[in-house]
Parts: C-alpha cells; structure tokens; sequence
C-alpha cells in the first residue's frame, strides 16, 4: 500500500490503510516514505471498499461504524436417539468476525417419542460488560437418591431425566483479569426412564430454581497457543449456587466449588511446562445430582478423573488434583482435512488423584497416570477445536488400560 510522496506527507495514517486493490490516483511516480511523522488525528478502522470521491481519502465517505452481523460459522446434521430410538436434528452456531455476539441452536426431534430436544443459546459481548441467556429441553443422566444403599451397582441407579427451562446471566469485568458472573436459573425435572432398580426407586423431580455467582481470576501469559498449551500464570474459579423454597424450587441445597490451574515454564526456550490442576467441591442439602469423579472431562458436576470410568466416584464431598507435562510436537502445522484445519499437535504426560465421597464417610483418594496427544485447529475456518486423543490406567483397578477421544 503506497500513496504519492505528497499525498503520504499529507495524510500518511490514511495511506496506511488505502485499499491495495484499487489503482492510487494519477500522480507522479510513486515513492515510500518512511519515517514520517503522522499527526494526531481520530482513527477508525475502515470497514467500506467503496472508493472515496476525494483524494486524500475523506474520513466521512470512507469509513462506516462496524456492523456486528451475524453469520454462519458452522452446520452439522444430527442422527443421535433418545429413550425411544431414533432422534433427527441440526447444531449450528453464528457470530459475527469479531465475536461480539454468538448464538448457537441444537435442535432434534425424536421420530419415535414425538418430542422436540433442544438447547440455544446466546452471548452478547457488545457492552463493557457481557451477558447470555439460555433456553433448553434436553435430557440428561440423573443418579437416584439412595443409590449404593442396597449393594446394588451403580449402573441400576442411573436413569435417564428431562430437564427443562431457561438461565439468563451477567458477567462483569472487576479489572486485573477478574470476573464475576451472576446467573439464575429456572427449570424443571422429570424422568424419561426409571432406573432399572426397579420402579419403586425414588428419583429426582419437581421445579429447580437456582442462582449463582462464579469469581474468576486469570493471569496467564499471552501466547498464540495458550488455550492448549499455556505457559506461565494461572486460572482460579469460585462458584457458589443456592436453591431453597424461597425461589419456589423444589429442591433445597447450596453447593460450593473451588477450581484453579497453576502453570510453571520448564523449558522457556522450547515452550515445555507444567501444570498443576486441583478441584473442591461440597454441598448440603438434596442437590439434584452429587458430584461425580471419573473420565476425561470436566464440566458443571463431573470432574476428571482419567483412567477410570465417568462418575466412578460419588457424594457430597469432592477433592481432586493433578499435574501434567505439555510438550510442543509440532506447531505451524498448517494442513487442512476438508473443514478441519490443524494447526499444532502437542503431547502430554500426567498423573492424577482424588475422591468423592459423602459426609462422614471415609475418603481413600485414587490415582491414575497415562499420555495424551492434543490437536489444535479449527473448523469451517471459525470454529475454535480441540481434539484430545490419550491412554490412562487407574492404580489399583483391573481393568486395562483405557482409550479416550474428547473435543
């Protein structure tokens, strides 16, 4: 992009940006100017290929204020089922370039139960502070309350729930890296299918109205892989929840979760570094499912416990921690599998430990090792991915060695 030599003394902030698929205007030969001093003037970015009418470029006819339009960053067709058979559906997701607002639908339809599934949801970052709201109709894994009371496996307590309703929240910045989002919630619980105990098991069901409050710190230094691979500074996470009579829910409890990350650089040079991952948790009262540890994933009431099963540990109490060694394999990989795009593969080694339990029961911790290799990229070119293929091993545990695949 070069202007005139007398246009670039002129106006050098404009000739910056001057659109390099069009011819500059007719003038004498061209010539760079470096150096030159730029005055102090308003910028905005130009978001407008039309060719202005003057020259130098008028900042009226030139630029327009950014338009957050929304488009389509992804679309995949749905064959899952549901307690009945067959379920038939979409998941999409649409922002806008700069992601400052996101709204994502998933949406199915059950060919033999006659029921519509579906969760949307929607981010509005626009404001200084940022909020989002949620309506949904899914089902979901329940645990019945006297579940290993009898002797009975696990597996004859589960059963499958309908949870029903809509959460809206805020988020807002405290500075320094911090947050505090407030969030309510209201919904509602049935059963889809009984757990096969026998009909006589009680489940969990009625109105469940909550709300909650999560404080979050982040100081991390900024890398262009730190979502996978970060390599100094830290995460922390508080979240309380409540749910009594007053909200007109059903349920009665308030549940306490602690969660951070601490991440120490190794070897600078070649960006190796270790994590160390710890988790608590505790509740009183009848939440409406415990908190489970085991598998490879962490999200709202299970926590990862690798190389054993998902929700192999159960209760009221929860403790957990972890460290990990993340290697770099190879970064700038840029190769392209038909809509993914892959972009660094790193690998990791890790050990973890923990135990969930009810109160005044006794706690013996498990603990686990294994690898992992890790796939950064994204999808249709917007879509943020992460694919994490590892082996693990429960101590003291028959069972082999376990696969797992998470993205």
């Amino acid at each position: 992009r070069v202007l005139p030599d007398a246009a670039a003394a002129a106006h050098p902030l404009q000739a910056a940006i001057w659109d390099a698929s069009e011819a500059p205007p007719p003038s004498t030969p061209l010539s760079f100017r470096v150096g030159a001093e730029a005055p102090h003037v308003p910028w905005r970015l130009p978001f407008s290929n039309r060719r202005p009418s003057t020259w130098p470029p008028d900042a009226e006819n030139s630029f327009r204020p950014y338009q957050a339009d929304l488009s389509n960053d992804l679309l995949i067709p749905q064959m899952t089922a549901d307690e009945r058979g067959q379920q038939v559906g979409v998941a999409t997701t649409y922002s806008d370039i700069l992601r400052q607002h996101e709204l994502g639908l998933d949406v199915r339809w059950g060919v033999w139960s006659q029921r519509f599934s579906y969760n949307a949801a929607y981010v509005n970052r626009m404001n200084v502070f940022s909020w989002h709201a949620r309506l949904f109709d899914t089902p979901q894994i329940g645990i019945a309350p006297d579940a290993g009371s009898q002797g009975r496996p696990l597996f004859e307590y589960v059963y499958l729930q309908r949870l029903r309703g809509l959460t809206f929240g805020i988020e807002t910045p405290l500075g320094g890296g911090r947050t505090l989002t407030t969030s309510a919630q209201l919904g509602s619980l049935g059963t889809l299918v009984a757990p096969r105990a026998g009909p006589e098991t009680p489940t969990r069901e009625g109105a469940l109205h909550a709300l909650q409050a999560v404080f979050r710190e982040q100081r991390i230094r900024s890398t262009v892989d730190q979502d996978v691979n970060p390599s100094e500074g830290y995460r922390l996470a508080l979240a309380g929840s409540v749910s009594n009579a007053w909200l007109g829910s059903t349920f009665d409890y308030t549940q306490w979760t602690f969660m951070g990350e601490r991440y120490y650089p190794i070897v600078r040079d070649w960006r190796h570094h270790l994590t160390w991952r710890w988790s608590a948790g505790m509740f009183t009262g009848d939440a409406p499912i415990p908190f489970l540890l085991g598998g490879p994933n962490t999200s709202t009431q299970l926590f990862s416990l690798r190389g054993f099963a998902v929700g192999s540990f159960r209760g009221n109490r929860l403790a957990s921690t972890g460290v990990e060694y993340v290697v770099p394999v190879f970064n700038h990989l840029d190769r392209t599998l038909g809509p993914l795009y892959l972009d660094g593969v790193y690998f990791s080694v890790f050990s973890d430990l923990g135990h969930a339990w009810n109160a005044g029961e006794s706690s013996m911790p498990a603990a686990s090792a294994g690898g992992e290799v890790r796939l950064r990229g994204t999808l249709m070119g917007r879509q943020p991915l992460t694919l994490r293929l590892g082996v693990a091993k429960g101590f003291g545990a028959d069972d082999a060695p376990g696969l797992y695949l998470t993205f």
